[in-house]
């Protein structure tokens, strides 16, 4: 069943949106399994984006990674950590380009625990660059990344068909963009 992920003609709390969440964890992680969501939502062909990882004290290298696609062979990768955002478009280990951003970044606490993350929005044109365009497909692929930079271990948000290469787009879920 493809996640959903909303259309929308004004912003919406990222509270009340459906989110990818980190479910399965590979290697030794030393940390234990980090509650990691994000959650998305499109406004005027934009992708609204808020990620965030519930930690109290994220060590610099701490990282949150979405990856979105259409049908590949290019993805948009956004990684964020504590303090820095990047977001590029691959092909495979191929950073085809990267792309300034501005994030605004979070640390909360509720009955949740700490957290930290960063709000953010990739428009049209950059989604386009990976053959995401909503207008022409309500259909795309996505996965949500957990990890500590130096790190073997990390958390995904499903099932890895293809262990050895974790960011392969084969690995991505269907996304739906719906409108309510």
């Amino acid at each position: 069943m493809p996640i959903p992920v909303t259309i929308s003609t004004t912003p919406l709390v990222f509270d009340s949106l459906p989110a990818l969440k980190t479910r399965y964890y590979y290697g030794d992680w030393p940390y234990g399994g980090i509650y990691t969501l994000g959650r998305m939502y499109i406004l005027g062909g934009d992708l609204h984006v808020s990620l965030s990882a519930f930690e109290k004290d994220p060590a610099p290298e701490s990282c949150v990674c979405l990856g979105l696609c259409a049908e590949g062979p290019a993805a948009v990768f956004a990684k964020t950590s504590p303090a820095a955002l990047m977001v590029s478009v691959r092909e495979g280990d191929n950073i085809l380009s990267t792309h300034n951003v501005p994030p605004r970044f979070f640390r909360s606490a509720d009955e949740q625990g700490w957290s930290w993350g960063a709000e953010f929005v990739l428009d049209a044109q950059l989604l386009q660059r990976a053959g995401i365009v909503f207008a022409n497909n309500p259909t795309f692929r996505a996965a949500l990344y957990k990890y500590t930079a130096g790190c073997p271990a990390y958390g995904v948000s499903n099932r890895l068909l293809d262990e050895k290469n974790p960011f392969s787009i084969v690995n991505f879920e269907t996304c739906e963009a719906v409108t309510y």
